[in-house]
């Protein structure tokens, strides 16, 4: 193949990722904008705490990075997994890898925007928070039953 063939072929994983970061807008597109609005939380949360860094905001837009380098993985891993399986089968063993991981990140996000809400003193309803960390922990104990769930770091 010969250069714009490689780039546009399908089975190419750097574009099978590409395009599956913006073929699945639902799960990434909300997960992108959780990442703005907790940053904006997080900001606010900082500046009436008087505790404001652009070090610490700095490794937060890290961590958020690397975050959607993961769903960009799972994206890839999907696709090659999908791709490699025969096509009669492809119903029945079809994992949406990234889905679920963008999934896992929207949760967490979700749950650190009420943690920044309750430190800049909004009041939150009990449901929310324990629905929300409840989610968080099957989703991360999924399949350990011997794993015991933590409790809600977001108090009432």
């Amino acid at each position: 193949m010969e250069g714009a063939e490689v780039i546009t072929d399908p089975s190419n994983p750097y574009l099978a990722w590409l395009l599956h970061l913006v073929a699945s807008p639902p799960l990434v597109a909300m997960l992108m904008l959780m990442m703005i609005i907790d940053s904006v939380s997080g900001i606010v949360a900082a500046v009436k705490e008087r505790k404001l860094s652009s070090k610490i905001g700095f490794v937060g837009m890290m961590k958020k990075a690397a975050m959607l380098l993961v769903v960009g993985m799972a994206a890839v891993v999907e696709t090659t997994f999908h791709s490699s399986i025969p096509e009669n089968l492809r119903a029945q063993f079809y994992i949406p890898l990234a889905k679920f991981t963008a999934g896992f990140f929207l949760l967490n996000e979700a749950l650190s925007v009420l943690e920044n809400a309750r430190r800049a003193g909004v009041p939150l309803p009990a449901f929310l928070t324990k629905g929300l960390a409840g989610a968080q922990d099957r989703i991360s104990n999924w399949g350990r039953p011997d794993v015991r769930t933590t409790k809600d770091f977001i108090e009432p």
